[in-house]
Formats: C-alpha cells, structure tokens, sequence
C-alpha cells in the first residue's frame, strides 16, 4: 500500500478554516455573524444509487478588507473526481447565497443547520460539519 500522505496543516482564524483549495486561506477568513460559521460541509450517501458525494459552502472574507467571495466544492468521496467554483460578491449577496445554495442542497433552512433542528431530507445532502472546533494552540490537522 502506498504511504499515508503527511497531514496538513489547516490555518484556522476565528471559529472557521478557509478550504485550501480556494487559495484565499492566507488572506481571508470564514464569515462569522450573528453567532453563525458561514461554512459547511455536506454528504450525501445513497448505497443503492451508488452515491457517495460531498458538498463544501463557504463565505470566506477577505483579511484587510470587507470583499467576500462565494466558495463551493463538491465531488465524490474516495476519488479524485471533483469541481469547484469561487465567485467574488459583496457581503449581502455572498449570505443570501449561501443560505440559499444550503437549503437547496440540504431542503432545510440555515436557521435549521444544527442537530436538535435539522431534519434529513430524502434525495438531499446532510451536514458533516458547520465551523470548526479548534484545539488550545488555535489550529487542527487533518489528513490531506
């Protein structure tokens, strides 16, 4: 078997770490407001239909100024099959977005997004993880 590869280290500011695929987790940071981690990670798993996929959402703002980019990734899980898609926004339309493209994929709203209220959708994407919990030195590891 191939070696593991060696982790990665992922920059966490604030309560969010900026998916490194975006190429912004330098110089951005994951929207934080009104007590909300506007990032979320999505799966859906359907084994009769062979589906296995997964769905990254961020809103992801800039370091040194209020500009916002839309980040989305999605693919299937186990290949490396995959797309992304960033879009420059302003901060208003990145939230609407964002809330928007959750509900679509996952058929509940943001405000439904934590355990005692989210309600599995048949067909739909289910969250994985909102945030990111950090450890006591700020920053996590995780595999690549």
């Amino acid at each position: 078997a191939p070696p593991a590869p060696p982790p990665m280290k992922v920059l966490v500011k604030g309560k969010g770490a900026v998916d490194v695929d975006s190429g912004l987790a330098e110089s951005a940071h994951v929207l934080e407001r009104g007590g909300a981690v506007y990032s979320a990670t999505l799966n859906r798993t359907d084994l009769a239909q062979g589906l296995n996929s997964y769905y990254v959402l961020q809103v992801i703002q800039n370091d040194s100024s209020s500009s916002c980019h839309l980040w989305r990734k999605w693919g299937r899980i186990g290949t490396e099959i995959k797309q992304d898609k960033i879009q420059a926004m302003g901060l208003s339309d990145a939230v609407a977005d964002f809330e928007r493209l959750f509900e679509e994929k996952t058929g509940n709203p943001w405000a439904n997004r934590t355990p005692d209220r989210f309600v599995p959708c048949p067909g739909k994407f289910s969250v994985m993880e909102l945030g990111l919990a950090t450890d006591e030195a700020g920053a996590r590891r995780r595999a690549a």
